[in-house]
């Protein structure tokens, strides 16, 4: 892109949230004590709204209305991808017809608007005795109404959820009953 004599790739432009990282990484180190790691089973996700400048891209989706369609879970059209298709599509002199050079200082700062922090699902693998026939593998509710106290999933995950500190999980139990797996002889399977 050409304007004021300067031209740029698209290498040359550093995405803000690139530039956000190599701020924010040794602060955090710093105050945690611990080193920052870009990839990590371990993720914190910031979102930031700019509501001085938060109409900027809205010209984009006359220029380019396909770029700009309302999707599940997101509290904006104008998402980084769809602002970035929209960009590669519009014709040069378009957006500096639309946008200031150099664009206007801000006035205000940045405000957090969201927070995660999420890590990467825990697998766990073993085995177990059942020794009781009246403790069901799974939790047995039927039309609402429990019908068995506990269950040998609710006993096993009560504990792994107070361990992994999770809000949430997903089980998968292979469950054998009573068929006979190993080569034993059909008396011992009964």
């Amino acid at each position: 892109n050409r304007k004021n004599g300067r031209v740029l790739d698209k290498g040359d432009i550093i995405q803000l949230k690139e530039a956000y990282k190599w701020i924010i990484h040794p602060l955090i180190s710093d105050e945690l004590g611990v080193q920052a790691v870009s990839k990590s089973a371990f993720e914190v996700g910031v979102v930031f709204c700019h509501q001085e400048t938060d109409e900027d891209c809205h010209f984009l989706a006359t220029v380019c209305k396909d770029c700009f369609k309302p999707a599940k879970n997101k509290h904006s059209v104008f998402t980084r991808m769809a602002v970035v298709k929209a960009l590669e599509k519009i014709k040069e002199n378009d957006f500096w017809r639309h946008f200031p050079w150099p664009p206007s200082s801000p006035k205000t700062t940045c405000e957090v608007v969201d927070m995660q922090c999420n890590h990467a699902s825990v697998f766990v693998a073993g085995r177990y005795n059942k020794y009781s026939r009246n403790l069901p593998q799974t939790p047995w509710v039927i039309d609402g109404e429990r019908k068995m106290e506990s269950s040998v999933e609710e006993l096993i995950t009560e504990r792994l959820m107070a361990v992994f500190k999770a809000d949430s999980k997903y089980i998968k139990v292979q469950d054998i009953g009573d068929v006979c797996v190993t080569p034993l002889k059909l008396s011992e399977c009964l």
